[in-house]
């Protein structure tokens, strides 16, 4: 192998103070340099170098499958009670904003309690990578702006 395939060289990265701190905090679980981390991380290598997995506590809750159901559900359940209550008063939340509020605050806590990789996984699974990036960036903002 070439000297150029096995020398290590720095690169810079751009990341809000946040996910700095995420990343971090991460890499210091996995017992991991913050660059090894995210070399290990991008190039799918768990700490262990297997492929990264997620499991216990950065495993998602819910599998996108049932998630995905548990939305269609709730869509089901808010066309069932528009047809018996008529629609909803405009003063109260209907069902499917009142699912969304809540997954938004599981995802704020997650990234509020250091487990960015977990949360941007289960987003992922659910709206694919190119919504995820624009809605944790929302998120994160608004952790920041909360503190």
């Amino acid at each position: 192998m070439s000297d150029r395939h096995e020398r290590s060289v720095s690169h810079s990265l751009s990341c809000t103070a946040l996910q700095w701190e995420c990343i971090r905090d991460l890499a210091a679980d996995a017992g991991q340099s913050m660059s090894r981390y995210i070399v290990d991380r991008v190039l799918g290598h768990d700490a262990s170098g297997g492929d990264a997995q997620p499991d216990g506590d950065d495993a998602p809750v819910l599998d996108a499958e049932r998630l995905r159901a548990m939305h269609d559900a709730a869509l089901r359940a808010e066309a069932l009670m528009v047809r018996l209550v008529g629609e909803p008063d405009a003063a109260q939340p209907d069902l499917l904003e009142a699912v969304r509020a809540l997954f938004e605050a599981r995802l704020e806590d997650m990234v509020r309690t250091g487990r960015y990789e977990a949360a941007r996984a289960l987003l992922t699974s659910i709206v694919g990578p190119e919504r995820t990036a624009r809605i944790l960036g929302q998120i994160i903002e608004r952790v920041k702006q909360r503190g």
